[in-house]
């Protein structure tokens, strides 16, 4: 009761992970790979409730299952973010490309990278399907820390026709290209490369998966 009748939003992660009923919205979307579907998320709000301007870096289908909401898109550009909560970021102001209500049934597909906002005009409930799309960063962290568990890539640099140089500082260009070959060996790999692809991408990125 103290929150209000206006202005708030309550959002529930990963629904369709432990309660089965839920993922039954998931099978429009079968077509598309396991791998790259991350959770269903759900979303109540009353009257003016939302999380304020925003972008994700993933795709995200938007589906309208009670209630009316707005939704505003703006163009793909290069945006300030700041973090007015330690869970959330957003970003400022934008000027609207799309501006729609959305009623019960409606779905609103946003790429990565365009921002976006959303606000109920009544008590409303929407589902939103987002999907997974790991970073470089990501994707080598992940790879190096399957490497060190399995006590991968033990061959040392060795250069016998080490050739010599003006200056000792200077690192020449095939030594650095030989370095470089030397950590692409095992990403070349094929199969080191799908097995750990296979367990990078199938843990769980969020507690309680009880539904299969």
């Amino acid at each position: 009761d103290h929150l209000g009748e206006t202005n708030w939003s309550l959002l529930v992660q990963a629904v369709n992970h432990w309660h089965e009923p839920t993922a039954a919205l998931m099978r429009p979307f079968r077509e598309l790979p396991d791998w790259r579907i991350d959770d269903l998320m759900i979303s109540f709000s009353v009257p003016g409730g939302g999380v304020g301007p925003h972008l994700d870096q993933y795709d995200v289908f938007i589906i309208q299952g009670t209630g009316r909401r707005r939704w505003r898109v703006g163009e793909k550009l290069q945006m300030k973010q700041h973090c007015p909560h330690p869970d959330l970021l957003q970003v400022d102001p934008f000027e609207a490309i799309i501006d729609e209500e959305l009623e019960p049934g409606d779905i609103l597909y946003i790429p990565p990278g365009f921002p976006h906002e959303g606000y109920a005009l009544e008590n409303a409930m929407n589902y939103s399907v987002g999907f997974r799309a790991p970073n470089t960063r990501e994707l080598i962290s992940g790879f190096a820390d399957y490497v060190l568990q399995r006590e991968l890539g033990g061959n040392y640099y060795s250069d016998p026709d080490v050739p010599p140089r003006a200056h000792p500082a200077d690192v020449l260009p095939q030594e650095m290209d030989k370095l470089r070959e030397m950590m692409l060996e095992l990403i070349n790999q094929p199969e080191h490369f799908k097995q750990w692809f296979g367990e990078f991408i199938s843990q769980s990125r969020h507690e309680l998966d009880i539904a299969p």
